[in-house]
């Protein structure tokens, strides 16, 4: 296969146990979508990678829409054509992926970007901490309540971005 921005042919890699194809010319990385998480953590966890965002409390919305003077890149593996997309829609991280294979090209340092993502903010642990101690007081008011389930929201983004 061939990447699909210089057209320089993808080397097979590991990283750990992972696998996925690299452009030694542009350092592009094609990764099966179902480990791009996996090598995304370990990649944060391996490198000391701090978090790209602290926990909030307030809607997180994408800051910037993808880049537009780009080229529309064919998949390496079966020709059709890639739809840029913000990965896990507010991470302004702008990956190429593949409908009909369902694979993700990054370019190089989306890993990195992705890596960061990923990584568990320590004010997510603490949050969670308040979080229990919230629910296991006896009366909690209505706006005790919203908060729980704002924060449970949180949560569930934090750990299931994808």
């Amino acid at each position: 296969m061939n990447c699909p921005v210089c057209n320089h042919s993808l080397e097979a890699e590991k990283y750990q146990y992972l696998p996925y194809l690299c452009c030694k010319q542009c350092g592009g990385m094609w990764v099966d979508s179902k480990m791009l998480r996996h090598l995304a953590t370990r990649l944060a966890a391996e490198k000391g990678i701090k978090p790209a965002k602290p926990v909030s409390l307030s809607p997180i919305k994408a800051l910037r829409a993808p880049p537009k003077e780009e080229r529309i890149r064919l998949c390496p593996k079966c020709g059709a054509a890639m739809k840029k997309l913000n990965y896990a829609y507010d991470s302004n991280v702008f990956i190429d992926r593949c409908a009909a294979c369902d694979d993700i090209w990054l370019d190089k340092g989306e890993m990195m970007q992705l890596a960061a993502y990923h990584q568990i903010d320590e004010n997510a642990i603490i949050t969670g901490k308040a979080l229990l101690d919230i629910q296991n007081e006896p009366e909690k008011t209505g706006e005790e309540i919203q908060l729980c389930v704002t924060i449970i929201l949180i949560l569930l983004r934090i750990f299931f971005r994808f």
